[in-house]
């Protein structure tokens, strides 16, 4: 019994997100007014997947990253990849999912009138990972993305 409940509680305790990120470059370099470029790769696990940005069932909710408004950037895009159209025991007609590895691009401009220095651009990750039987709660993942600003 005593090693079920730790057990337990070292799932309980446990930050770990289900899915990681590789983010290229790990930092970018730019000038006031120009643009910068992230390529940020998922790793979903095997046996998991999670709904892309556009599911096709309004109940699921989609991938999305988002950024905080700031003065240092402008605007900030994401590009996403067309999603796997897969049918659940859960779903009635086919959805949009994201499994294995998928790559989502982030261009960012700098603004005009941006200080010279490093700055980071912060946002999340919303995401919903799903098996084959059912989907487990939303889940957020804080990105900061390092840009150095120069002249």
């Amino acid at each position: 019994m005593y090693n079920l409940v730790l057990y337990l509680f070292l799932i309980l305790a446990a930050d770990d997100k289900l899915i990681s990120l590789k983010i290229d470059p790990p930092a970018a370099t730019a000038k006031a007014g120009g643009r910068v470029e992230f390529r940020i790769k998922l790793v979903i696990p095997a046996g998991y997947h999670i709904n892309s940005n556009r599911p096709g069932d309004e109940y699921l909710i989609p991938t999305a990253m988002r950024f905080e408004k700031g003065r240092e950037f402008d605007k900030v895009a994401v590009s996403y990849p067309e999603g796997k159209r897969r049918r659940y025991s859960y779903s009635e007609a086919p959805i949009s999912i994201y499994e294995g590895e998928v790559e989502l691009v982030v261009t960012a401009q700098v603004g005009k009138m941006a200080r010279t220095g490093k700055k980071a651009l912060k946002g999340e990750l919303v995401y919903q990972p799903c098996s084959e039987q059912h989907c487990l709660s939303p889940e957020r993942l804080a990105l900061s993305l390092p840009v150095t600003v120069i002249r």
